[in-house]
């Protein structure tokens, strides 16, 4: 039988606790994001949220066993870097207490605060950071390409699968009352005569424009990991991220899968071509598939309908003119000179082309949420309260499911 010493059970031990806590970390990630728009994000351990103290103890478990496997060995320059933001946290606990409380009356200067938030924001990162570079045999490139597949498969499968069952956030939320969406999703797209933002979902994520640039860095290692394996279940992971990206609906998510799907594909020709890489045929072929089906989901998304609406809204016309037959399709209609009949989905940068005034910035991207705010409320049913401003008099014709429709606009005289 094999002999153990207790060295080697300590650095096995050792080993363990390294990459089960950072894993945890990364496994964690996602979920942490989900948490912080309920209610759970305000549990406090030792007055820490929840989310932060899990977030610290993981890397700190994972940094302390590392410093205690290396015997406390550092290179020089991390040392350095250390006693550089001693002095600096010396500085700057001197400078918050000389800060005039007179500009700003709610400060309220605090040693062990300030000392908090620099830790999070300059320590705490480099302690991740040396863990990984310490453990290269631990957090190698199947270990990084594994977590990779994973946080694409719960992000875009969690995307897709909600978006099916009419269980997310909005993409484009009107305002707090909109945000939480559960009657359409992106097959409605071939019967829906409504603003066809309201099909762009993003799970239970509380950013669009986060996820989506988390999405967009994960796709080119998602297609390397296909390179590198050629198994099918990697195919269906690249068209199951795909599908995420452009059911998220925004430009960087969409039109950015379109463009690395593409990219991807030039480049792999180009190193065939000019490097002496090996034309592979499954590749190629898995690879054409992907390519297809990105363009054809592109193609029948509510994003592509979007754009077009955007260019004739732009133009301050509709291509249908006064004559098209059904209101619901025209994002604006002109009753006269100065009134309008505006969908409350209207994006405020597109409104102030409209009618070429400025609309007061704020918590909200649409007419909907800039009227709610207004509004200081969500209006009931069967209400059409008007809002009127030094230019404009707003009235809201037509509400439902806590959506604002239609809103009438007229300019004032004195506009």
């Amino acid at each position: 039988m094999p002999r153990f010493s207790i060295k080697t059970i300590m650095a096995d031990l050792e080993d363990r606790i390294i990459k089960y806590s950072i894993s945890l970390v990364f496994i964690l990630l996602p979920l942490i994001d989900i948490i912080r728009v309920t209610d759970l994000k305000d549990i406090e351990i030792f007055n820490l949220s929840l989310i932060e103290f899990v977030n610290i103890f993981l890397i700190s478990i994972g940094f302390i066993t590392t410093v205690i496997k290396n015997k406390f060995k550092f290179k020089k320059h991390v040392i350095v870097y250390v006693a550089l933001l001693g002095i600096y946290l010396v500085l700057h606990c001197l400078h918050i207490y000389h800060f005039n409380t007179s500009i700003y009356e709610k400060a309220n200067p605090n040693f062990f605060v300030e000392l908090y938030y620099i830790f999070r924001v300059y320590i705490l990162p480099l302690m991740l950071i040396i863990t990984l570079w310490k453990n290269k045999d631990i957090f190698n490139k199947q270990y990084y390409l594994g977590i990779v597949k994973y946080l694409v498969c719960f992000i875009s499968g969690l995307i897709v699968v909600l978006n099916i069952f009419r269980f997310s956030y909005s993409s484009y939320p009107e305002g707090v009352a909109d945000y939480f969406v559960n009657n359409t999703n992106f097959f409605d797209v071939f019967t829906y005569n409504d603003n066809f933002r309201h099909l762009f979902t993003m799970g239970l994520f509380p950013s669009a424009n986060q996820i989506s640039i988390i999405l967009v860095m994960l796709l080119p290692i998602n297609i390397y990991n296909l390179y590198a394996s050629k198994k099918v279940r990697d195919l269906l992971l690249v068209v199951l991220q795909v599908s995420s990206m452009i059911i998220v609906g925004t430009k960087v998510a969409s039109i950015g899968s379109i463009l690395i799907v593409f990219g991807t594909l030039i480049l792999y020709l180009l190193f065939v071509l000019f490097f002496k890489e090996k034309l592979n045929k499954k590749y190629l072929i898995m690879y054409l598939l992907i390519v297809t089906f990105s363009v054809s989901m592109f193609y029948i998304s509510p994003f592509r309908h979007m754009l077009s609406s955007d260019v004739s809204f732009s133009s301050g016309q509709s291509n249908q003119g006064e004559e098209q037959a059904d209101d619901e399709l025209l994002i604006y209609k002109k009753l006269d000179d100065n009134t309008y009949l505006i969908e409350g989905s209207v994006n405020l940068n597109d409104l102030k082309k409209i009618l070429n005034v400025e609309i007061p910035e704020g918590d909200y991207d649409t007419l909907s949420g800039y009227l709610q705010d207004e509004l200081g409320r969500i209006p009931t049913e069967n209400e059409n309260p008007v809002i009127e401003t030094e230019e404009l008099t707003f009235k809201i014709e037509e509400y439902e499911d806590k959506r604002i429709i239609k809103v009438k606009i007229c300019k004032n005289g004195n506009s």
